[in-house]
């Protein structure tokens, strides 16, 4: 059973063969822009909720990412989803400096009633 038949029965999609080569591209990729954006490995597993153990193995070709993977790692690089799979295009990365994600980093880590502070005295200091 091949094709729209198998998945029909199962729900699922056939299994295919690991393309170990269109892996070990992708990984090439995201390690590529990750260092665009300066951020570690360990940086981009915090803001995806994974171990920086699996961003190692996804960037080396050795885990193949889910395509919930691959668009929230899209979205921590600051790119489209596509630019991970489009290895022939040159992706331009969020141009956020690192120290501005760290300050998004640490104003999500305030509570609710810090965070209100901080919105305020930013309003402050922009007039």
């Amino acid at each position: 059973m091949g094709g729209a038949e198998g998945m029909a029965k199962s729900g699922r999609m056939p299994r295919r063969p690991r393309d170990e080569a269109f892996l070990k591209r992708f990984g090439v990729r995201a390690a590529d822009l990750r260092a665009r954006v300066h951020l570690t490995q360990q940086a981009v597993a915090e803001r995806i909720g994974v171990r920086p153990e699996a961003i190692s193995q996804m960037e080396s070709g050795k885990l193949s990412p889910t395509l919930t993977s691959i668009v929230a790692l899209a979205k921590a690089l600051g790119v489209q989803a596509g630019a991970l799979l489009d290895f022939d295009v040159v992706a331009v990365a969020d141009p956020t400096r690192p120290e501005e994600w760290a300050l998004l980093d640490d104003y999500r880590a305030l509570p609710e009633e810090a965070r209100s502070a901080v919105r305020f005295m930013a309003r402050g200091l922009r007039r």
